[in-house]
């Protein structure tokens, strides 16, 4: 049995942007029913709600019906996207919408993947470990890395960066997952390789909040202005900002600094 687009679009419509990103990842095959039901549980939406869902779907299975494929690109290709508009100016110490996202998705990295199986993969930390209690938890920093601007990425970025995301006398949004585990003091540079983050209480899964689910906790260079963040766009990740307008759109081109695989598209382009 197929999609019914009509019955979804009732179900989904007014549920709000990260509700209804969540709907749509699960229509395009990139959840499965388990993840769907514990990310919509998560964020709030109901049983009956859920499970209308799942019949508007036709899912009895493990993987959403219906489902397409991703998109494909060729090398060079210009990607071209439609999104909703940020909310606010693009800041990574207080994002917390949709479009605020995928705008630093496009030019940001965090230290640590994960997977849709909940798995955790290597990014701008090639490795770390936790002490007997998962007190204190160790990160050692991909070398070798440069922001899209072309300066190198160093320990004291990724101090910098944990130090003003978890300062409680700030405004982070990151504080959401900080408040109670680290603050600044905790933060420690070891050595040129290395940063500890040393907690205020065990935290036995606490490389999650070093990944993109934390999703403000992008790397920035050290003693950098976030309030003028809407301006460059500095970041390490695979692409560079070519032009931002506020309520209209952005662009984004390779990052020729990138340390990693380059990009397939050539550029992206995103209409708010």
């Amino acid at each position: 049995m197929g999609v019914n687009h009509r019955r979804l679009d009732v179900l989904r419509t007014g549920r709000g942007p990260i509700a209804e990103h969540v709907i749509d990842e699960f229509v395009a095959g990139r959840l499965s029913r388990r993840q769907f039901l514990r990310r919509g549980t998560m964020i709030g939406l109901s049983v009956p709600l859920l499970g209308g869902i799942l019949e508007a779907c036709g899912s009895s299975g493990s993987t959403a019906p219906g489902s397409s494929p991703a998109a494909k690109s060729k090398a060079g290709a210009t990607i071209k996207v439609g999104i909703g508009v940020p909310a606010a100016a693009i800041n990574p110490i207080t994002i917390a919408d949709q479009g605020g996202l995928e705008m630093i998705g496009q030019v940001g990295e965090w230290l640590a993947f994960c997977d849709q199986r909940n798995n955790y993969h290597p990014w701008l930390a090639t490795s770390w470990s936790a002490n007997a209690d998962a007190s204190v938890w160790t990160f050692k920093i991909r070398q070798g890395v440069k922001f899209n601007d072309g300066t190198l990425m160093t320990v004291d970025d990724v101090v910098y960066s944990f130090k003003s995301q978890s300062d409680p006398k700030g405004a982070a949004n990151a504080l959401s997952v900080f408040a109670g585990t680290l603050t600044p003091s905790g933060v420690v540079k070891v050595d040129d390789t290395t940063v500890a983050f040393h907690l205020d209480q065990a935290d036995g899964n606490f490389v999650d909040a070093v990944s993109q689910n934390n999703y403000n906790m992008i790397i920035v260079p050290s003693g950098y202005n976030y309030a003028g963040y809407q301006k460059s766009f500095i970041g390490t990740g695979k692409f560079k900002m070519v032009s931002y307008t506020p309520t209209v759109g952005a662009a984004f081109a390779r990052n020729p600094h990138y340390w990693g695989k380059p990009a397939l598209p050539e550029r992206t382009e995103f209409t708010f």
